[in-house]
């Protein structure tokens, strides 16, 4: 069997104390020796007198500092702005977990969750989980050597994120965000008054091709559409800001969720939510890849490493599941229920808003999804001809929907197809008058 450095010297002395059964002398030469001090070595710890100290099965890291970290982290949960800072920056984060840094990713990432499973209630610790791309994960250009070599910023971020150095990387994070929004600022302010000539037809091209190829190579197809359909963002001012909250007013405190759903869900959700590792597995591998990091920085590539190890994949469930019940911390669940906002131009005048949501909450909703998707369907499918929806329960419901109106139309070609789009239409109608007609 494998095992640790100095497994052989390990295996010569357990033979030895065998007996001679084994083949070898009672009395250890000089070579035992120089072997089983090596051993004792690469250990790094003596074994108690008269008794042979074998090294425990599997990795067993071993974080100094994070006691430590931890009552930082505390603290600055509890210093005003906090963890909320992070959100005055966009961030940029690493589009995948290379192979030679899952094994850094994996070992800095485990502490955080190891804590939020012993005090799932901790803020400190889930917006640790939260900050964690930010302050680990974001893109850094580098001179010298090999992206896998020493020089690899990211390997040092994670290396030191797992020894517990908390407190001197969220002051580095917060640093580069103040210097990466000067930078923004200062490259907008030379663009408007740049004499550089603007770039090429073929130049803008080449650049849409590669994007919408870097689609294709993910299986989004249809985003490579979009990308090639030259969408284009609104410009950055006030009048572009005040459309988007036209579009997205601010939520009333209490939704119309009835009270008494809202005393029956926690006892619900704590009978009927199990979910289990394959379903994590399944809703980290379908989602969409190749898509914009969120708010905090994370991108679902960043929890694939993370499904692959065992141990790790039960705390991440852990995780899921209390979001799933609804049981986050308050200043957590509003501060992760939001989303970035990009505002692209219609084609026939206005901005249509594409919200970025956070990472954890799309997982959170996928696997909730999967879980009541054939009980919605069924309430949704039902004999009532007010009533047909082709969005839940029904696969390429798009399709069969233009492929039904279109036979519709060939079967009736007197009849005319009338289509509406009402202003924030799905956040204004009642949900009984959706589902009745």
């Amino acid at each position: 069997a494998s095992g640790p450095p100095g497994g052989e010297a390990a295996s010569a002395m357990a033979a030895r104390a065998a007996g001679t059964s084994s083949g070898l002398p009672l009395l250890p030469d000089q070579s035992d020796i120089n072997d089983a001090t090596n051993f004792l070595n690469n250990l790094g710890q003596p074994p108690p007198p008269g008794q042979q100290q074998l090294p425990p099965p599997g990795p067993q890291p071993r974080y100094s500092n994070i006691a430590a970290a931890k009552e930082w982290a505390r603290n600055i949960t509890d210093s005003g702005d906090g963890y909320m800072r992070l959100l005055d920056t966009q961030w940029e984060t690493l589009n995948n977990i290379p192979i030679n840094l899952v094994p850094a990713h994996q070992a800095a990432i485990r502490p955080v969750l190891e804590w939020l499973d012993e005090e799932p209630q901790s803020v400190a610790a889930w917006a640790m989980l939260l900050a964690y791309p930010a302050m680990t994960l974001r893109k850094d250009t580098y001179r010298g050597g090999k992206k896998s070599g020493n020089n690899n910023p990211v390997k040092h971020r994670l290396s030191r994120f797992a020894s517990g150095d908390w407190a001197s990387l969220w002051d580095e994070t917060i640093q580069q965000g103040v210097k990466e929004r000067a930078g923004k600022l200062r490259r907008h302010n030379l663009s408007l008054n740049s004499t550089d000539p603007p770039q090429t037809d073929s130049q803008k091209l080449k650049q849409t091709h590669k994007r919408a190829i870097r689609q294709v190579d993910f299986g989004n197809y249809g985003s490579a559409r979009d990308v090639l359909s030259d969408s284009k963002l609104a410009p950055a001012n006030e009048d572009t800001l005040q459309q988007l909250r036209e579009k997205h007013p601010q939520a009333p405190a209490q939704s119309g969720v009835p009270d008494h759903l809202r005393q029956e869900a926690p006892a619900w959700a704590e009978a009927e939510i199990v979910i289990e590792d394959h379903e994590v597995i399944k809703a980290i591998s379908k989602g969409k890849k190749a898509t914009a990091c969120d708010r905090w920085g994370w991108r679902l590539e960043h929890f694939i490493p993370l499904s692959q190890d065992l141990g790790i994949l039960t705390l991440l469930k852990n995780v899921l599941v209390l979001g799933a019940r609804g049981k986050m911390p308050a200043p957590i669940a509003a501060a992760s229920a939001g989303a970035r906002l990009i505002a692209v131009l219609k084609a026939r005048g206005g901005v249509r808003p594409i919200g970025i949501t956070d990472t954890l909450q799309k997982l959170i909703g996928r696997l909730l999804t999967e879980d009541v998707k054939q009980a919605v369907a069924q309430q949704l499918h039902s004999d009532n001809p007010r009533v047909k929806q082709f969005a839940i329960g029904v696969p390429a419901g798009c399709p069969k929907l233009a492929t039904y109106i279109q036979r519709y139309l060939d079967k009736h070609p007197g009849c005319v197809i009338a289509s509406s789009d009402c202003h924030n239409a799905f956040q204004e109608m009642s949900h009984e008058c959706a589902a009745t007609g």
